[in-house]
């Protein structure tokens, strides 16, 4: 493919998930389904799932992949986004806001798929 097995690249799996029309949360899941296979064990690829999850409202299946990464994964300021996105799309508000707060003064952005529309 493009060698995300060998290397995985935030940029590269947010191209990779730009190539579905960002309003067809079915063909976003897809494409991240597609990110995934290429390595299975990817913090990047399961950064993807949850991503595609949340934006088509599966609460359960975002949570599961984002068990499912690494420690320096979930030191990722997007990980402690897409947790904080979780929380609070669940009802849980002050989990939200403690994730919210692990990610003052991050440096990344927060998952495009899951910002305010401009």
């Amino acid at each position: 493919m493009f060698g995300l097995a060998a290397a995985p690249d935030t940029d590269i799996a947010r191209a990779w998930l730009a190539l579905a029309p960002k309003a067809d949360t079915t063909a976003r899941l897809r494409q991240a389904e597609r990110l995934l296979a290429l390595d299975r064990v990817s913090d990047e690829g399961r950064l993807a799932m949850a991503e595609a999850e949340l934006a088509g409202a599966r609460w359960a299946e975002a949570r599961s992949h984002l068990s499912a990464l690494s420690l320096a994964a979930q030191a990722n300021p997007r990980y402690c986004h897409l947790m904080a996105y979780l929380e609070s799309a669940s009802g849980n508000e002050a989990a939200a806001r403690g994730w919210f707060e692990k990610t003052l003064g991050a440096e990344e952005p927060p998952p495009a798929s899951l910002s305010p529309a401009a």
